[in-house]
């Protein structure tokens, strides 16, 4: 069968594009893990370093302590690690595939609903090559990103045949449906999908209605539930943050602030930082980014008409950025490169054909192409230039700091890492910077703590560890080495009860379980030896009797009753 040009170019154009896209991205696979998230999500998670298990698929769908709720994203780590173990260069490349691969899709949505191959592979190379995108791709944790892009760009092209078609409408409106749930469970970034597909319907496929309007409330309904599930995520991982901590204000000038840094930083991509602190913003800031906001808006819908691929960039970077804006949910910082993943596509869509209509491409071929060209380099080039940073968490965070100064974070993971290598001075200085510059972030306060006890300095390190339990009564290493502090100021029993507090919310602490067993072995904990702990002794006997352990530890729990007995 021979196949037309229309069929032709984009078969000829796909492989090379997404090979290209691979290509610039392939160094990663010699980059380690970092020390954020990476743990959490991979090699210090106990149930995904045992890979592809049936526990591991129950802990999926039902964990939410990380505030997050992904069950695809969770199997897709576990995959990993049951294919290739815990080393992070696979996993690595896993990542810049599948962004090849959603590069690739990204094409054939522009390409089948606009009809131009030569303009949606301009487009969909400026997205996978811009270097805002090293983020989603280069960071293990970020799996989530390119993982519900995949599955999220999946649904759109979908939605484009089966609009397009009349066979199979039933089966196609059922696959963009499961689509787009995939999506929601890798990630809720296309929550917005609704709004997305009528601005597809606005432009470029020009087939708006209140017919098209309505039959979006299936896939309206679905993000509503998983908009549900992910608000419980967050109130159970302690991912939301109270209007008493952040004013109603402040978000919004943070919203507005955003909004146009994530603009800019498209056409002026620069200072690549994985966190930027919390800041307020004076309210002639807020105003002003308001007003930025507000003019633009008014000029894509005077130009409605003449250039509607204006309204549809602009429309769908604001609906796809809105959940990521900090109206309800913001952990700690202003801005994060990687929440451009999907609201830069649109910019470039609609962002190649307004710069197709200057340059008259039609006219100007040769000029268009040049053009182009020249930019992709120039993306491609920033992008090698700024990938080595993500080498690991040392380069990283380093970077960070020159991007970001006073920036509480880098300092955490900076000393985090040196303290891995051996370096504890270097490490001592960067805790000592976390905790000046935020002595309510209970990290910084833990870290700070451990290195003052390992200096010999222990009444300090207990100050500490308890400042951090008060802001987080559940953290379980400062809880840990609470117990070891006071164990070393001579209060074994003390240090027994904090680590019953911490088996009681953390039944299979084995650190906490191990401390016990050698206060048991060194009979350190005996009550009738020790009469003025009695008031210690008496919470730990409570402790001890809410304590659910698990089948295996029953034998400690008996001990541990035995020594609490005054007979």
């Amino acid at each position: 069968m021979k196949l037309s040009r229309e069929e032709f170019v984009p078969l000829c154009v796909l492989p090379i594009l997404v090979a290209l896209v691979a290509a610039c991205f392939w160094p990663v696979g010699n980059f380690d893990f970092i020390n954020f998230d990476d743990p959490l999500y991979v090699y210090k998670n106990p149930v995904v370093s045992r890979g592809l298990t049936m526990d591991g698929l129950a802990y999926a769908f039902s964990d939410r302590s990380s505030g997050h709720w992904h069950p695809l994203t969770w199997l897709s780590h576990m995959l990993d690690v049951q294919l290739f173990g815990l080393v992070p260069g696979p996993q690595h490349l896993a990542n810049a595939l599948i962004h090849a691969v959603n590069v690739g899709l990204l094409f054939l949505l522009i390409s089948i609903s606009s009809g131009n191959p030569f303009m949606a592979a301009i487009a969909a190379a400026l997205f996978g090559l811009h270097p805002m995108r090293i983020e989603s791709v280069a960071w293990i944790s970020e799996r989530k990103d390119v993982l519900s892009m995949f599955f999220g760009l999946s649904a759109m092209c979908l939605y484009v045949i089966a609009v397009r078609g009349a066979r199979f409408r039933i089966v196609l409106w059922s696959g963009v449906g499961l689509l787009f749930c995939a999506s929601l469970l890798a990630k809720p970034t296309f929550v917005t999908l609704p709004i997305l597909l009528l601005l597809l319907d606005l432009w470029p496929l020009r087939r708006f209605s209140w017919a098209a309007v309505l039959e979006k409330i299936p896939f309206l309904l679905i993000s509503l539930i998983f908009g549900f599930a992910v608000l419980a995520a967050q109130q159970a991982g302690d991912g939301l943050r109270s209007i008493s901590e952040i004013s109603l204000s402040d978000r919004i000038a943070t919203a507005a602030v955003g909004c146009l840094a994530y603009l800019g930083k498209f056409f002026w991509p620069t200072g690549f930082g994985v966190f930027y602190p919390f800041v307020r913003y004076a309210p002639g800031v807020a105003a002003g980014a308001t007003c930025g906001i507000l003019a633009i808006t008014v000029l894509a819908l005077r130009d409605a008409a003449s250039r509607p691929y204006c309204l549809f960039a602009w429309g769908w970077f604001l609906v796809s950025l809105l959940p990521l804006l900090g109206f309800v949910s913001i952990g700690g910082q202003t801005f994060a490169d990687r929440w451009t993943y999907l609201p830069h596509v649109g910019v470039a869509w609609g962002g190649v054909w307004l710069a197709a209509d200057i340059l008259n491409a039609g006219r100007s071929p040769k000029v268009a192409l040049s053009v182009s060209v020249c930019v992709l380099l120039i993306c491609a080039s920033m992008l090698r230039a700024n990938l080595g940073y993500w080498r690991d968490s040392v380069a990283l965070f380093t970077h960070t700091l020159e991007v970001a100064p006073d920036n509480f974070m880098a300092h955490t993971n900076i000393g985090t890492a040196l303290d891995a290598q051996g370096d504890l001075d270097g490490a001592g200085q960067h805790f000592e910077e976390a905790a000046r510059l935020n002595p309510t972030y209970p990290e910084a306060l833990n870290n700070l703590g451990s290195f003052r006890a390992r200096r010999g300095r222990v009444a300090e390190a207990r100050e500490l560890f308890e400042r951090a339990l008060k802001i987080r009564p559940n953290f379980d290493q400062a809880r840990f080495h609470l117990g070891l502090v006071l164990s070393d100021l001579g209060l074994p029993s003390a240090a027994a009860t904090e680590w019953l507090r911490l088996l009681n919310y953390d039944p299979g602490n084995v650190q906490a379980i191990q401390a016990l067993r050698f206060l048991m072995s060194r009979n350190q904990i005996r009550p009738c030896d020790v009469p003025e702990v009695g008031a210690a002794i008496a919470e730990m006997r409570g402790l001890l009797n809410a304590w659910q352990a698990p089948s295996a530890e029953t034998a400690l729990k008996q001990q541990v009753s035995a020594q609490l007995n005054c007979s």
